[in-house]
């Protein structure tokens, strides 16, 4: 299953998009566009750590 998943229950429409289906309406738009601009507002603004694929120092 997708990781990204919108309140209210189902995966979002990204997922959607991934998996295949092409004819999702309005409900898939709405969340494809909910998305990308949590996408945009990631890249201004860090909501969340980013990801580091540096590898880990051992100790």
């Amino acid at each position: 299953m997708c990781g990204v998943m919108i309140i209210g229950g189902g995966p979002g429409g990204s997922c959607a998009v991934l998996v295949g289906e092409l004819d999702g309406g309005w409900r898939m738009r709405w969340r494809m566009r909910l998305f990308f601009w949590l996408v945009r507002l990631q890249a201004r603004f860090p909501v969340v750590p980013r990801i580091s694929f540096d590898p880990v120092p051992s100790t």
